[in-house]
């Protein structure tokens, strides 16, 4: 036998302890698994542990002997981090039996990130009529935090692209346009009729240059680093903050944290803006007093931070607006509000979501990916 693929004598020992209930299985099976940088368990068809490769081991608490005999952990890890198509810890033996394999993407919490594995099952019919299973168990984690920083970056050069686009196609015609506005107004020979249209040539074109520079500022990606934060902590900092003169306006503010959250990716201090603007406009919606719940938990792969309030709601016709540019309700304000909430947010990945009902209050909803647990940031 090739020396590549010589047993161990452990593995030798184990392979002849069980060659009765394994026939179809050689000694060179268990050394090539032992070879894999990833968790592999040979399971019985009740999930009881039959076989687990030194790669898990070398992660583990514990000698090959303490998990012999045992039901597999995966198996009610991998239940617990996805949207059960099956019933109970098991249920991922039963679909891989029935599809002839099974694949799926699930995580778990570890510390204060998110780990992502990638799980493969797939069934060993024995002649005997019994059934064993192959489980595979890779940590994605590092190529899911990878995924989503190109998914940024290719976003914020988009964004760069239409920046300059703008900047090209739309300031220089109008540069021009004021230029030969100013001209004419220094004409002596323009009658006054004239030089009122100039002038208000002029004007409009100073605002269009304004709104422009507005435009362009909005498209620059936000400023600050992306860290991984602690959401039930900047919840509970901005509360506090924006709890101060409500008691007077007959206001109140409760907030609950679910325990043992990951960390968020994101940043603390453009975060803490962006509530503070939202709670801010869920006060102004309630002239006569009313309340705001402000919640944080895990929604599957998200965080999310929701503000509930029982204040005036919105029209369908602003919901639709109510994220736009320049688009505001209010007599007073650039209309950039929540245009800018949003922009922060889906700067660091996430996204914002929003449902109202006119006299009956409004909900948002802020999701943000959770910091992932991985061994060395890429």
């Amino acid at each position: 036998m090739n020396d590549d693929f010589s047993p161990c004598a452990a593995n030798w020992a184990l392979w002849s302890k069980n060659s009765e209930r394994f026939p179809f299985l050689s000694a060179a099976f268990f050394s090539l698994i032992d070879k894999l940088d990833q968790d592999v368990f040979l399971l019985d068809a009740e999930g009881r542990i039959r076989y687990v490769n030194d790669f898990f081991l070398d992660n583990a608490e514990g000698e090959r002997e303490d998990f012999l005999g045992k039901i597999c952990p995966v198996l009610d890890e991998e239940e617990q981090g996805r949207d059960a198509d099956g019933a109970g810890a098991g249920s991922c033996l039963k679909l891989a039996r029935s599809r002839g394999k099974y694949v799926n993407v699930y995580n778990r919490l570890r510390g204060s990130g998110l780990q992502y594995f990638k799980l493969l099952v797939f069934p060993l019919p024995y002649d005997k009529g019994e059934i064993f299973y192959i489980l595979l168990r890779e940590d994605i984690s590092s190529s899911v935090q990878l995924q989503q920083r190109v998914m940024q970056t290719e976003k914020l050069a988009a964004i760069g692209e239409l920046s300059t686009y703008i900047a090209h196609e739309i300031r220089n015609p109008l540069f021009a346009i004021g230029g030969f506005a100013n001209s004419l107004l220094r004409n002596s020979t323009l009658d006054e009729s004239g030089r009122e249209k100039a002038g208000i040539i002029l004007e409009e074109s100073q605002r269009l240059d304004g709104i422009l520079k507005n435009i362009l500022n909005f498209s620059k990606p936000v400023g600050g680093s992306i860290d991984a934060l602690d959401l039930g902590q900047v919840a509970e900092q901005t509360v506090a903050i924006m709890r101060m003169g409500e008691e007077e306006r007959g206001i109140s503010t409760t907030l609950s944290v679910s325990p043992h959250l990951p960390h968020a990716r994101g940043n603390a201090d453009l975060l803490k803006q962006c509530l503070i603007n939202i709670i801010k406009n869920a006060q102004e919606a309630m002239p006569s007093g009313g309340s705001i719940s402000v919640g944080v938990r895990r929604l599957r792969d998200f965080l999310e931070l929701s503000v509930r309030d029982t204040g005036t709601g919105m029209s369908p016709e602003v919901i639709r607006q109510i994220f736009n540019p320049f688009f505001s309700t209010k007599h007073k304000g650039s209309g950039l509000g929540m245009a800018m909430t949003r922009k922060i947010i889906e700067d660091m990945g996430g996204k914002i979501e929003i449902s109202s009902e006119e006299g009956r209050g409004s909900l948002i909803r802020v999701l943000l990916l959770p910091a992932l647990a991985v061994k060395s940031a890429p």
